[in-house]
């Protein structure tokens, strides 16, 4: 028997979409412990083959903020049977001031299972204050992050059931 200390590692998105694709590589390749494989240029190809085989879990880890003008987002939702403002995996905002802008928080897997790879066009990297709150009014994102966890198989199977960790 071998025994592994627990440990806990929160890990950063890096900016991008190819920061969005290196974690959902890093998630997926330590779930089929092949963190060996792991290139400079793995992880779009490790993505293709996750999305060619329909494993959508790994691409949860992918978080997507995305800035869309209001125009643009009508256009491209309205055609749409799948509305973000009725699923309970995003956050969902809008530009109170001038009413230009949709901000949403999404995973790469929402967007991967509904068709909406193209609002990949409308990623941004949120500076630090539109995580924070302003006039008691949330700005703009809801931050998500990627904890690792080392730990007994039987509290990782606590973990599976209870996934989504949201806080209110």
């Amino acid at each position: 028997m071998k025994f592994i200390e627990p440990s806990v590692e929160i890990i950063q998105q890096e900016p991008g979409i190819d920061g969005m694709m290196k974690i959902i590589e890093m998630a997926g390749r330590t779930a089929y412990k092949s963190e060996d494989h792991i290139t400079e240029d793995s992880a779009k190809r490790f993505v293709k083959m996750l999305k060619d085989k329909k494993h959508g879990a790994a691409l949860e880890h992918g978080t997507c903020y995305l800035e869309i003008p209001e125009k643009d987002y009508r256009n491209i939702v309205d055609d749409h049977d799948f509305k973000f403002e009725e699923c309970p995996y995003q956050w969902f905002g809008f530009d109170y001031t001038t009413e230009n802008y949709r901000y949403l928080t999404t995973n790469y897997r929402v967007l991967v299972e509904h068709g909406y790879e193209q609002l990949l066009d409308y990623m941004v990297t949120p500076t630090k204050d539109e995580f924070q709150w302003n006039d008691g009014v949330y700005r703009h994102f809801h931050r998500r992050i990627t904890v690792k966890f080392t730990c007994d198989r039987g509290v990782s199977h606590e973990f599976v059931r209870h996934k989504l960790l949201c806080a209110a």
